[in-house]
């Protein structure tokens, strides 16, 4: 009953809202019940705060679908339902917040089916993670249209099929993490033309072919490189001297054989390597 009310935080107060019919805090823009496990679906009361901009319900015991009127929400810039139980399509009403969504956080749930082709329309998203989901099918074209887009997360699905072409255009790409799904066909070359990359992960799908040093052209700010459990081939030539200095690396069950690559002889800052199974026969580097 404070219908003036705008920010409201109750994150880890054990609280549950599930016995809440009506709620009269329309002005609120700020709502934040993360870390309470809540047992519920996603009430219907949400529905009626229309100039709500942020939205967190992460870490609770949510099941059920994402409903529809999320997408009626049209201030809303943040949502993030990661660690739940819900389950069911990424519903393509989310399309609808095109002129204010910016983070889109729907981790680790049970959802299902396909990514929406109409995802593309989300032209303002900066973070997408659809981690640790069942969802399936490939990856959208229409993701290349995210030109504002800095993390896709889409580790721990079953996604399949080729890296669409349309990635190229997302010039403002820190990270991309695809590991443990089912893609196939080579790395594109095109990943050594944006710039911006600091992570890259593929760990296990099905990758094939050969990586040399135009996969990493422009590549000066990256750190965090996972290629391991693919049939990928690294090839780079022996006076190759990478424009980045790596932190993590990893490329197990990849044939690297027979010399340890320049990459990493170069990459003095190195904190965690493992090129376990990858066919070395050279000496180790001093």
């Amino acid at each position: 009953m404070l219908p003036s009310l705008l920010t409201l935080n109750l994150a880890s107060c054990d609280i549950n809202i599930s016995s809440i019919k009506f709620i009269n805090f329309t002005s609120l823009n700020s709502l934040d019940l993360s870390s309470n496990g809540i047992n519920s679906t996603i009430p219907l009361w949400l529905s009626k705060l229309h100039g709500l901009m942020h939205l967190n319900l992460n870490q609770n015991k949510l099941h059920g679908r994402i409903p529809d009127f999320i997408g009626t929400l049209s201030s809303l810039s943040s949502i993030d339902l990661s660690l739940n139980q819900l389950s069911g399509p990424i519903p393509p009403s989310l399309s609808s917040l095109s002129s204010s969504l910016r983070v889109l956080y729907l981790s680790s749930n049970k959802l299902t089916g396909s990514i929406p082709e109409n995802i593309g329309l989300l032209t303002r998203l900066q973070e997408l993670s659809f981690y640790h989901n069942q969802l399936s099918g490939s990856i959208p074209e229409s993701i290349g249209l995210l030109k504002r887009l800095e993390v896709l997360d889409l580790d721990n699905n079953q996604l399949s099929g080729n890296i669409p072409i349309s990635l190229a255009q997302l010039s403002n790409l820190q990270g991309i993490y695809l590991a443990s799904n089912q893609l196939s066909g080579n790395i594109p070359t095109f990943l050594g033309q944006l710039s911006n990359l600091v992570a890259v992960s593929v760990v296990s799908n099905s990758f094939n072919g050969v990586l040399s040093e135009i996969h990493f052209t422009k590549l000066n700010k990256l750190t965090h490189l996972w290629f391991s459990n693919n049939s990928l081939t690294l090839n780079f030539s022996p006076n190759w001297i990478p424009p980045f200095q790596l932190k993590y690396f990893g490329a197990s069950s990849c044939n690297i054989a027979p010399q340890f690559p320049s990459l990493i002889k170069k990459s003095i800052d190195l904190k965690s390597l493992d090129l376990l199974n990858s066919s070395i026969r050279d000496n180790i580097p001093e």
